[in-house]
């Protein structure tokens, strides 16, 4: 059985996948590897060095180190509490730590996004 997790990543993988692709139509792209190197926050003309990890949540970052801006785990449906990150290789949000139900109970929720 696929754990939730990696159901997760598999459906942001395919829709990031079909978005991207659908840009590239929109625009008349050539080169879908320009559209995945923007989409992962690089730029050819910086050397291809990404912002993240800068603490600054910028464009195509959910969050930057410290910088969660409006997130939290309520905002994931984790109504139990605990404490939402931010994954500093891919400043995308991080919700191991966040808990499920009301009780408090301790299930360990997954990656945000």
């Amino acid at each position: 059985m696929i754990s939730a997790r990696l159901r997760v990543s598999c459906i942001r993988a395919l829709l990031l996948g079909a978005l991207l692709t659908l840009a590239a139509c929109s625009r008349g792209s050539t080169s879908i590897d320009e559209d995945l190197t923007a989409a992962a926050g690089q730029s050819e003309g910086n050397g291809g060095a990404s912002t993240c990890g800068n603490g600054k949540i910028e464009e195509g970052e959910e969050c930057d180190g410290d910088a969660l801006g409006s997130g939290s785990c309520k905002t994931f449906g984790f109504n139990g509490g605990g404490t939402l990150s931010c994954d500093p290789d891919t400043c995308r949000y991080n919700t191991e730590m966040c808990r499920l139900g009301s009780d408090g109970n301790s299930s360990n929720g997954g990656n945000g996004g």
